[in-house]
């Protein structure tokens, strides 16, 4: 990038070509504020030089760097309010046409010196001041120079010229490294925090065969950019699983984005993923870039794909074969380098027969298939998955750690869980909530509704009460009845007996039989 040449003065000079030289090699806007500073300063020999610019309001004027033949150094420790005040000399050297050049002793009593009182202190009397403003190329003014120190014959017009030329050169290539670094700031989107690195678990808690399985399958797809398409029932995790293929593969350090396609309207949809231009719709007051390109670098989770009508089925589709996406009302298409990981809890093979689904769509969606299994398949991984929700909700409600009896666990294994994980965990804060402060949790603590299913399962698959004789299995539905009643009374064993016609005798010898303590019911 080249500095905008200032056709009133010219560069003459060969260590003004060399500090021109210096700046079109500058790469940062604070590189062009130290060698502007640092550069003057040798060009001209003074003991100090400062550059004062306005803020975005322009209401204030703060010093931004200072340079001697010490070193260069950022300096903000002084800053006034620019209100063109002619009693303060910054003031005057910003609101005049002509540059200031006058000495300690001529300025006191004419301007106020407070800049010089913050860092400069133990000038001498006659110390030579030069404050001319730095303007852009409209000749607005942005700020102002000030050199402290230096010779006399520096106050000629020709050599005021080529300061104010030099300054408007460097103001200008200032002012296109910041809009640069704006540019990339919004084309490439800021690396999210790195999270903290999981365990080879990936997250995923449990030791059944389906979930080693299952980190098999996730192991095999980090390193690579095929599309993953994640499938199980409502409650199984879906999501979990496309977090650890992000935050364990090579893209862990860009967006992790998140859009559940049935939560929304087509319309809202199609604008949330691709974005808009402004005024592509009433109400389109300014420009949205769209899930899609805020990805970059990154994952986009798209949830419940099957869900997605049909027309953004081709919008989507032509995003995953070119690779570049165009918002509403732009003429123009963006690049993107985004996985796209989709996961649903339908049959899309059933929906791409009924036309439902594309089918290209689908195959491109496809390229990983990953399937999750429901909770009632995997029965050994429930007591772990208990254990481990209670302790997380135990630490975040500042609970004591709950002890998970063996009675609880193996009531909830007995369940069936329509809801999957999501269900179990449900469960468990809830009976955290209301028996938090119980020393150990037992079955009676859990929510009526998993006692009352598994009675009522109970009921209809006798036949599947295991071996045994007559005597062993009437043992077995005795001891379920005596739950289920003290369940019904929160273990008041005197209701408990009236309702099955037991005298208190009667009902305190079953429950020592089947060992069963009341208690445990009790709220």
């Amino acid at each position: 990038m080249m500095p905008v040449p200032v056709e009133h003065s010219p560069v003459n000079s060969k260590a003004e070509l060399a500090l021109l030289h210096r700046l079109c090699k500058s790469s940062s806007a604070s590189a062009v504020l130290a060698l502007w500073a640092s550069g003057l300063q040798q060009l001209t020999g003074c003991d100090r030089a400062d550059i004062y610019l306005l803020d975005q309001s322009h209401s204030l004027l703060v010093r931004q760097i200072s340079a001697s033949p010490e070193g260069t150094r950022q300096d903000n420790s002084y800053s006034e309010p620019a209100d063109y005040r002619h009693d303060s000399l910054l003031s005057a050297a910003l609101l005049g046409q002509t540059p200031l050049h006058l000495n300690t002793a001529q300025a006191d009593g004419h301007f106020r010196l407070d800049f010089l009182q913050a860092g400069h202190t133990g000038l001498p009397p006659h110390t030579m001041i030069t404050a001319l403003p730095v303007r852009d190329a409209a000749n607005h003014n942005q700020g102002v120079l000030v050199l402290l120190g230096g010779r006399h014959d520096d106050s000629s017009q020709q050599h005021t010229a080529s300061l104010t030329g030099l300054c408007t050169s460097f103001w200008l290539q200032y002012c296109r490294h910041q809009q640069l670094a704006d540019c990339v700031r919004q084309r490439t989107p800021t690396p999210a925090p790195r999270p903290v690195p999981l365990n080879h678990s990936y997250g995923l808690t449990g030791n059944s065969e389906a979930i080693r399985q299952l980190r098999r399958l996730i192991s095999k797809t980090l390193h690579n950019q095929s599309s993953v398409l994640i499938t199980g029932e409502t409650g199984t995790g879906k999501e979990l699983v496309a977090q650890a293929i992000h935050h364990h593969g090579p893209r862990r350090s860009f967006p992790f984005q998140v859009q559940n396609c049935a939560s929304i309207p087509e319309s809202l949809l199609e604008s949330e993923l691709f974005g808009y231009c402004r005024g592509a719709f009433t109400g389109a007051d300014r420009e949205h870039m769209g899930l899609i390109r805020s990805a970059q670098g990154g994952t986009l989770f798209l949830d419940e794909i099957g869900d997605m009508p049909l027309s953004l089925q081709a919008k989507l589709l032509r995003v995953l074969q070119e690779q570049s996406v165009r918002p509403l009302g732009d003429t123009r298409s963006y690049a993107v380098n985004v996985r796209i990981v989709a996961a649903t809890h339908q049959n899309l093979p059933d929906m791409v027969a009924s036309g439902r689904f594309r089918q290209d769509l689908y195959y491109r969606l496809a390229q990983f298939p990953i399937a999750l299994p429901p909770l009632r398949e995997r029965k050994d991984d429930i007591a772990l998955l208990s254990q481990h929700f209670a302790d997380e909700f135990a630490h975040h409600a500042r609970l004591p750690a709950p002890v998970l009896s063996p009675a609880l666990l193996e009531r909830l294994e007995s369940h069936h869980y329509p809801g999957n994980v999501r269900e179990l965990k449900n469960m468990i804060e809830r009976t955290l909530l209301m028996h938090g402060h119980e020393a150990s949790l037992q079955p009676g603590h859990l929510p009526p509704e998993l006692f009352e299913q598994a009675c009522a399962d109970q009921q209809t698959e006798v036949e599947d009460l295991g071996a045994g004789k007559l005597d062993e299995r009437l043992n077995y539905l005795e001891c379920r009845v005596l739950e289920q009643v003290l369940h019904k009374y929160h273990g008041n064993q005197k209701l408990a007996a009236q309702e099955l016609g037991l005298s208190r005798g009667a009902m305190n010898y079953r429950l020592k039989k089947h060992q069963i303590n009341a208690r445990n019911w009790r709220i």
